[in-house]
């Protein structure tokens, strides 16, 4: 299958696609758009291996446990029907999902500060260190099975969460990692981090956002800019975060294309290249071919 795009982060397996997922896929294959779909705790990585399973090329799929499942997650109808438990990352059920040839990727795990709750039972300080030894059991589990990481990183902005993963990757890999910040939300300086150990960047609707008040630009235009385009990923995070003009509807992988558009606009670029392009660096590090 020749691909027009990859987007390199969805969720076609979640809830939110119940009613038409078969249609929606159908869509991606005829439009040339190939797509990674992320698993974020036992049942959904389960199914987006199913998932991924049932369709002969260009669905692919990615398993783990997300840092907001490890303690009190809350529920989110999109993602699954009934409320999730608590999870931590089991290596044995995993071992049996990346079994399967379509699973390309371990994530998306990671380190997620923006929604700090203490419970009781849970202080901040055991919720970071939870998160923290559920991300550590996710790298050994990758190098152990040579897979990429696919990393949620998310702080404040004050870029805590950035400094301890960089320094668990580091402690774990030294200077070359393989793997992408999904989704990327940080700062220059973040930006500038990730790419010194190799990783990728995963840009998605957030750059199609108008700035914030009191800025001139969307705060991601001048690192989407300045990106090295063979570190330069396309998704989606369907069905959350779509983009201008769709924001507010459910996302889809289509829309990946409206990324493009946005990418080239910002680099100065026919959006073919940047299709193009972001496709190969997609085949390159999630190994597609």
């Amino acid at each position: 299958m020749k691909f027009n795009a990859i987007d390199s982060h969805c969720h076609l397996q979640l809830a939110a696609y119940d009613a038409d997922r078969e249609a929606l896929i159908e869509q991606c294959r005829a439009s040339g758009i190939g797509v990674i779909v992320v698993g974020t705790n036992k049942e959904t990585s389960a199914a987006a291996v199913a998932l991924a399973s049932a369709v002969p090329d260009g669905v692919w799929a990615s398993i783990a446990v997300h840092p907001g499942h490890v303690h009190a997650p809350h529920h989110d109808p999109q993602e699954v029907v009934a409320p999730p438990p608590e999870e931590f990352f089991e290596e044995t059920f995993f071992a049996a999902l990346a079994a399967s040839k379509k699973v390309v990727a371990v994530g998306e795990t990671g380190l997620d500060y923006y929604r700090l709750i203490e419970t009781p039972g849970h202080s901040i300080a055991s919720i970071k260190s939870r998160q923290q030894a559920n991300f550590s059991a996710h790298i050994a589990f990758a190098k152990k099975n040579d897979l990429p990481l696919i990393m949620h990183v998310r702080d404040r902005g004050d870029s805590s969460a950035y400094d301890e993963a960089i320094n668990m990757l580091r402690r774990e890999y030294g200077d070359q990692v393989r793997g992408v910040m999904h989704c990327f939300g940080g700062n220059q300086d973040d930006a500038r981090r990730c790419l010194e150990l190799g990783l990728y960047l995963g840009i998605g609707g957030i750059v199609t956002f108008p700035p914030r008040k009191g800025e001139e630009e969307n705060p991601l235009a001048a690192i989407v800019r300045d990106l090295p385009l063979d570190r330069l990923l396309i998704e989606t995070d369907a069905p959350y975060i779509a983009p201008v003009p769709k924001r507010g509807e459910r996302n889809e992988p289509a829309n990946v294309l409206i990324v493009a558009q946005k990418v080239a606009e910002l680099r100065g670029m026919p959006v073919g290249d940047i299709q193009r392009k972001t496709a190969e660096n997609a085949v390159r590090l999630f190994n597609l071919a």
